[in-house]
């Protein structure tokens, strides 16, 4: 009936009367709490639960869920990472909360270790996605150290990542996407940025006009000027590329 602090009410009256509880009155009273939005209570009493049932995931999942509803992703990641210590870990889902808290909180390269750590234990499966996001969170490291040492081996995990993402999906243009972009922009290799950028115009993107637009850049460095403008203009066919296309092609001699 929707009605969660009537639940808890009730479930706090069973378990006063001294009767051996059973299972489901745990469930029912940590769910009416998460499920009433009551996001405070169901994460005290998950983290109770926790403390009496350690190797119960459920206790552990709906810590995580209500500390991030609450938007205390560094409780949720403490959380994460000492059942991670004492190999508890043991889902997909545990795995990616794991990681993308980590991202969420802008530390990059330890996400993406996460990534690394749960496809090798068996729990994350090394798809097409997932690679994307594993070469995604070691760009975003790199950039985030720009300039000093660890910079170029973490662009580089970026680029492997990337590169075994393309053969998982072959309609979908994104990885060669990235690639063309860092290549172009972070080597300064705009022949390889060049052939993964002419290859991803072809597949599914989600801006298709950002790729135009940077075939354009890399036809243009090459010299294949013909080909820059013919990429430019279609650039300016997208919103997400129109402007930045409009103003290279008025620069363009």
């Amino acid at each position: 009936l929707d009605k969660f602090k009537e639940a808890i009410t009730f479930a706090d009256k069973a378990f006063a009367t001294g009767d051996a509880p059973a299972k489901s009155w745990y469930q029912i009273r940590l769910n009416s709490f998460y499920q009433g939005e009551d996001y405070a209570g169901s994460a005290a009493y998950a983290t109770e639960l926790m403390a009496k049932e350690p190797d119960n995931r459920q206790w552990l999942s709906i810590a995580v869920s209500s500390y991030l509803s609450l938007e205390k992703n560094s409780e949720a990641l403490a959380l994460l990472n000492a059942a991670k210590n004492k190999n508890q870990l043991d889902s997909a889902e545990l795995w990616t909360q794991l990681y993308q808290l980590y991202s969420n909180s802008d530390q990059f390269s330890e996400a993406g270790a996460a990534i690394e750590e749960g496809i090798a234990k068996g729990f994350l499966k090394s798809d097409a996605k997932r690679m994307s996001s594993l070469g995604q969170n070691y760009y975003m490291g790199a950039q985030a150290v720009e300039g000093k040492p660890e910079a170029k081996p973490m662009l580089d995990k970026a680029i492997e990542a990337f590169k075994r993402a393309i053969p998982l999906d072959l309609k979908n243009g994104e990885a060669e996407l990235w690639l063309g972009q860092i290549l172009l922009l972070d080597r300064d290799d705009a022949k390889g940025g060049r052939t993964y950028l002419a290859s991803a115009v072809t597949k599914t993107l989600d801006k298709p006009g950002n790729a135009y637009y940077l075939l354009g850049v890399a036809e243009d460095q090459i010299g294949n000027r013909v080909a820059a403008k013919a990429a430019l203009v279609k650039a300016q066919g997208y919103p997400e590329s129109k402007g930045n296309a409009t103003t290279y092609l008025k620069n363009f001699k």
